[in-house]
């Protein structure tokens, strides 16, 4: 595996304004990349709770909307980061950000990438975040956690981890990062 911190794009601008993203919802996210004792890296994602009205129950990468405080769509994945697993902006080494994912929801989201601490003492957000997940980044491109199957009219990538399942735009992200460490098999 690549060291992740090289292989990431470097972060260009903080606020991105893609033209796909015309008409749709800006949000970020932050692909939180911690180290092991051992140094290997792992991701930590949230599982959102059950009671959203929207992408209620589903695994994914800190973030959300841009709201009308947040300077850059930067701004709006460290705030969504801070107010999700109570890290603050301060904690995170921001590296790079990968292409935009445009969903077929509404949203255009900025992936930004950045180190975070294992040993921190979390705190999840009870009304937004039932639980908190740690990945290690090895067995999430292990292959036997990977699937690809339709969903109306697309072809998604799912992948099954200790009983969670990563899907949608974060499988997507999620891709993105395995395939900028050299864990990415294409054709998969």
């Amino acid at each position: 595996m690549k060291d992740w911190r090289e292989s990431v794009p470097s972060v260009e601008t903080t606020d991105p304004k893609p033209e796909e993203a015309e008409g749709l919802k800006e949000s970020a996210v932050l692909v939180p990349v911690y180290e092991d004792e051992d140094g290997e890296p792992g991701l930590l994602f949230t599982k959102r709770s059950d009671d959203l009205p929207r992408h209620a129950g589903q695994v994914s990468f800190p973030g959300g909307r841009r709201e009308e405080g947040d300077g850059t769509l930067l701004d709006t994945a460290l705030r969504e980061l801070h107010e999700e697993v109570g890290l603050p902006s301060g904690h995170v080494d921001v590296v790079g950000c990968f292409d935009n994912v445009c969903t077929t929801t509404g949203y255009c989201i900025v992936p930004f990438v950045g180190g975070v601490p294992r040993d921190f003492e979390y705190v999840k957000q009870e009304s937004e975040v039932a639980e908190l997940i740690f990945a290690p980044v090895a067995e999430l491109a292990e292959p036997s956690v990977h699937e690809r199957r339709r969903k109306g009219g697309y072809k998604l990538h799912y992948f099954h981890y200790e009983g969670y399942t990563i899907w949608g735009a974060t499988a997507e992200i999620l891709v993105d990062f395995l395939d900028a460490v050299g864990l990415w098999r294409k054709g998969r």
